[in-house]
């Protein structure tokens, strides 16, 4: 496990401020009983139940909330959607918004065959990436396709 420095470790929740490489600041979740001076990713033998890391990410314009479960699985890592705001009158399909549906039922990120995360801060980034995009395609009927094709011209 690794110490965070600069890290609010508070009422059974870790905020990791942006001087930790990130692009904005993530704020994780986990049950009291672990130590809160370690960042909650515990090495276990096969067999045994923990619950996994939860975050909760607010959008830069500060007018949603997306919170997603990191689970790790064969060397990656899985972003389960666990809140999110509603899509309203847009097309809420797969497709459109890249999102699979999640063995642990509800809705995961869809991730490209290939380009799934290693490290669980890389899972972080992408759900963070994915929640302002999907933030946008909300207000703006604008898709996460098009904005990423716009964004790479």
């Amino acid at each position: 496990m690794a110490i965070l420095n600069n890290a609010d470790y508070s009422a059974n929740r870790i905020t990791i401020p942006k001087n930790h490489g990130l692009k904005d600041q993530i704020t994780c979740d986990f049950p009291s009983a672990w130590d809160k001076k370690f960042l909650p990713i515990p090495k276990l033998k096969s067999g045994t139940l923990h619950s996994p890391v939860v975050g909760t990410y607010r959008t830069k314009d500060g007018l949603a909330y997306y919170k997603f479960r990191y689970i790790k699985i064969r060397g990656f890592w899985e972003i389960d959607i666990l809140e999110q705001p509603s899509y309203k009158n847009k097309d809420s399909g797969a497709h459109a918004t890249h999102r699979l549906n999640s063995s642990r039922g509800g809705k995961k990120i869809c991730l490209s065959s290939g380009h799934e995360p290693r490290t669980l801060l890389q899972a972080q980034e992408i759900s963070t990436e994915w929640s302002e995009l999907t933030h946008s395609y909300i207000k703006t009927g604008k898709t996460i396709d098009t904005q990423v094709t716009d964004k790479n011209r």
